[in-house]
């Protein structure tokens, strides 16, 4: 019985990587439509992979389902909380929401949280510097700001290094 078991495990795993990489396959081709089907196809085999809820929301996002979106970064961020990308991406968005948002400095703070956890997990990301000084400027936090506005050079000009 246990073989049989394992042999059904193994036939699931082929399927999801193979679904998984014709949804990666889709989205690189552009083909936003097919790519977001196949990530949803993985989801409903396995919904605990982070990287495929960060691939849903980004296409999501795209096609202007901004709530879906928000919903699918959240649920990569809670089942990987060491994933940077999907903490900026969150942040990203609830920045740019809050321009319009009656809770305005509810979801500002919501965005800085988001931003400090891509900061922790990847100290030395550009963007993540910059987007967090933006953050501090709306919360009218300038000289908190200006510290994230110069490591975000100090590290961009380490990066390209000498001219």
């Amino acid at each position: 019985m246990r073989g049989a078991a394992l042999a059904v495990l193994g036939v699931a795993m082929v399927d999801l990587r193979e679904v998984y990489q014709s949804a990666v396959d889709a989205h690189r081709r552009g083909d936003l439509p097919t790519a977001l089907s196949r990530y949803r196809d993985v989801i409903n085999l396995n919904p605990g992979i982070a990287a495929v809820h960060n691939n849903v929301a980004a296409i999501c996002l795209s096609q202007g389902e901004v709530a879906e979106a928000e919903a699918s970064w959240r649920t990569a961020v809670s089942l990987q909380s060491n994933y940077p990308e999907a903490h900026f991406n969150l942040a990203v968005l609830l920045s740019e929401r809050a321009a319009s948002d009656a809770r305005r400095l509810e979801t500002l703070a919501d965005a800085a949280r988001h931003c400090a956890a891509a900061l922790e997990h990847r100290p030395s990301y550009v963007a993540a510097h910059h987007l967090m000084g933006n953050i501090l400027v709306s919360q009218d936090r300038p000289d908190a700001a200006k510290l994230h506005y110069q490591l975000a050079s100090s590290l961009a000009d380490v990066a390209e290094g000498p001219p």
